[in-house]
């Protein structure tokens, strides 16, 4: 089953059968910022850059997104594609 997390704008998926092929290593964490400016944090163990440009982060032992008005998402073990989401508002939907 894959894993999904999902705070504020932040999204991450775990990839079941990753191909990571050539990346670069970027670090053990990256930012998501929302709508309200804030950063979501997301601490792992590397984060990756791959060639295609996903942001990839592994989680070794454990991992978790902060943000600063919110409780910790602690992470399980994987490979999470990390993304960021708008907020869905079915009257923006509908706007001309």
């Amino acid at each position: 089953m894959v894993r999904v997390y999902r705070q504020g704008d932040c999204l991450m998926r775990e990839l079941e059968s990753p191909r990571l092929g050539l990346h670069i290593s970027v670090g053990k964490e990256t930012q998501v910022v929302g709508e309200t400016g804030l950063p979501h944090r997301v601490q792992v163990s590397k984060v990756i850059q791959t060639l295609d440009g996903r942001e990839l982060a592994v989680v070794e032992d454990e991992g978790q997104i902060v943000h600063p008005e919110h409780a910790p998402i602690k992470l399980a073990s994987g490979i999470y594609e990390v993304s960021r989401v708008r907020s869905y508002s079915a009257v923006d939907s509908f706007s001309s």
